[in-house]
């Protein structure tokens, strides 16, 4: 890929590193990659990693495990920057900036690139055409708003692609949810003005809109159009959903993102507060571990930040700045570091949630450490644990089994989530000797560490399973419920959580319990909510599997038409009917055995 010199042991190779703008990766002696940096000038940035007594102890450490130097030249800064986030994301080295959150945050998106536009929840900007709202948190009151737009502005509800095959409306013109631009129900044109009152709301110019649906609400109360004028305030309302609970900033209709930082014991706390139509929409922190305070690194996270796939607004606010022109051209927006008036003053409230932040994050990183001690005594470990990987089981009588494993560490890393469907085996142990030998099948080829302990949803036995899997450096423990004569009494409300190792039960203190609770409880609901969602597919189709004469083809043409078994039931016979492509007797007798099953 580039050229590659072992400068930490003959500083003579430091020559044939040309001076021009590159990326180098450092490796260590088992050929890993555990740092990726950029440079204007390669061989004077490489070459000061030669004088330890000026480096930080964060790059200390690093150069201590280093064995080699890999350089890439590149033409320009800019490329730089996307080749170091391009190999800092598939390597995702030790000694980096590796954002742990990868969890991404909510947005509205309104696809006006589409004939018929629609509006959808997403996690990405990808269309550049399309109008992106956000983010927006907590995403359980975008999911509010989105429900209530869309009932009161009656777009497109389901995927452009369904629709636009269709012959006749869904139901969710029946239920006067969609005008059915689809089947000529509405015009484009009228389509495309309820479009773009949809669109004044979200850009934050609802003021108009108000003012003219007020006016003609109050004409239509006034003709006596009363479930007309109940609609309009109804969208009244959905404008003033939009904007409540939100703090109003004093720059009217102002977009742009603000990002603050905080440091203090190695850790670097990045506050962004992101303004849209001069509301505070989302305030998120991220916590850098084990960096240090300088401008490269927060630019560093800045860059990684958008290019990982969230709006880049027009304007972005911060403080201290190198390469401001290199990083304006990279994300196509205006960095500001303000001076005085509103900006300066948004700046420091940033600021000022990352300090807060960051002391809640640092006593909270303390009082874990104190328990990943008292796991490490209790384990009889040589090291402290810091990655775990927790597996379960979820199914019922043997019938749709999900099996489910994530990893913590020092948080919940969300990319490593993993669902699994299991076909094979007969029980429980079957299922996660299964799960076991998949998931550190995957470790390996993703290339990501292995865990220093796993920890099971079940008892001794279950570990056991799961030791003859795993490589024997990974320690392994259970959480079950505590047998009583013989039996596990899940009802009884005095049954305590107990832990199982390799020669048994282990006695742990109770804030240790209450961590590896916590690890149990947030893999359960993932298993679980994989396993309901197998039971309930498999539930959808196998109802009208049950009756008799229900092709495949009709099968789909219902489910595709009324979205959903219920509905079927509740339809009128005429009508499933002529969907179905079947007689009235025969909707009848389908609607008459579904009511009695369902």
């Amino acid at each position: 890929m580039g050229i590659r010199l072992n400068i930490f042991d003959d500083k003579t190779q430091l020559q044939n590193i040309p001076q021009k703008t590159g990326v180098y990766l450092v490796r260590n002696g088992e050929d890993e990659v555990i740092y990726v940096g950029k440079a204007k000038n390669l061989r004077k940035r490489i070459s000061s990693y030669l004088h330890l007594e000026k480096l930080s102890p964060f790059k200390r450490a690093m150069i201590r495990e280093a064995r080699e130097v890999e350089v890439v030249i590149v033409e320009e800064e800019k490329e730089a920057y996307l080749l170091e986030c391009s190999f800092i994301k598939q390597y995702r080295p030790a000694y980096n900036i590796v954002l742990k959150d990868d969890k991404s945050y909510p947005y509205l998106r309104l696809t006006l690139s589409q004939e018929f536009p629609s509006l959808t929840l997403a996690r990405r900007v990808e269309e550049k055409g399309d109008l992106y709202v956000g983010p927006i948190t907590p995403v359980k009151k975008l999911r509010e708003m989105l429900r209530v737009l869309r009932q009161i502005f009656p777009i497109i509800q389901r995927r452009t692609s369904f629709c636009l095959n269709r012959k006749e409306p869904c139901i969710y013109y029946q239920m006067g949810l969609c005008s059915a631009p689809c089947c000529g129900k509405i015009s484009k044109e009228d389509y495309w003005k309820l479009v773009e009152e949809l669109k004044l709301v979200l850009q934050g110019n609802g003021e108009e809109l108000v003012k003219r649906l007020r006016e003609d609400m109050k004409k239509c109360a006034e003709n006596l159009e009363f479930e007309k004028a109940a609609r309009l305030r109804d969208r009244i309302d959905a404008v003033r959903l939009f904007y409540e609970e939100q703090e109003v900033v004093r720059m009217k209709n102002y977009m742009a993102d603000v990002v603050g930082f905080a440091y203090e014991n190695g850790v670097l706390c990045a506050n962004v507060l992101s303004i849209r139509g001069g509301n505070i929409t989302a305030n998120r922190s991220f916590f850098l571990e084990n960096v240090d305070d300088s401008l490269e690194t927060r630019e560093n996270f800045i860059v990684q930040y958008y290019l990982r796939g969230e709006f880049v607004p027009k304007e972005i606010l911060t403080d201290g700045l190198a390469k401001r022109e290199v990083m304006q051209e990279l994300l196509n927006a205006k960095l500001v570091v303000p001076r005085r008036g509103n900006k300066l003053s948004l700046l420091r409230k940033s600021k000022e949630n990352a300090r807060t932040n960051l002391q809640l994050y640092l006593k909270g990183a303390d009082r874990e450490n104190l328990i990943l001690e008292k796991v490490k005594k209790c384990l009889s470990l040589k090291k402290v644990p810091y990655i775990f990987d927790v597996f379960d089981v979820s199914h019922i009588g043997g019938t749709n089994v999900a099996g489910a494993s994530i990893r913590y560490n020092k948080g919940f890393v969300k990319d490593m989530y993993r669902r699994f469907s299991m076909e094979k085996g007969v029980c429980d142990l079957d299922w996660m000797h299964e799960l076991a030998m998949r998931h550190i099948k995957n470790i390996r080829e993703e290339g990501r560490e292995m865990p220093h302990v796993i920890l099971v949803d079940g008892g001794k036995m279950h570990v056991d399973v799961v030791r003859g899997v795993v490589p024997p450096s990974i320690s392994v423990i259970g959480i079950a419920k505590e047998r009583i004569d013989g039996g596990v009494r899940r009802a009884r409300g005095d049954v305590l959580d107990r832990i199982y190792a390799k020669g048994g039960r282990i006695d742990v203190e109770d804030d240790v319990l209450r961590f590896f609770q916590k690890l149990r409880d947030e893999v359960h609901r993932f298993a679980l909510s994989f396993h309901r969602t197998r039971r309930r597919k498999m539930m959808l189709t196998s109802l009208l599997d049950r009756i008799e004469g229900i092709s495949q083809t009709r099968k789909r043409l219902l489910l595709e038409y009324f979205g959903s078994i219920e509905a079927i039931a509740k339809a009128d016979c005429s009508k499933v009917a002529k969907v179905g492509k079947m007689s009235v007797k025969q909707a009848c007798f389908l609607i008459e055995r579904l009511r009695e099953v369902s």
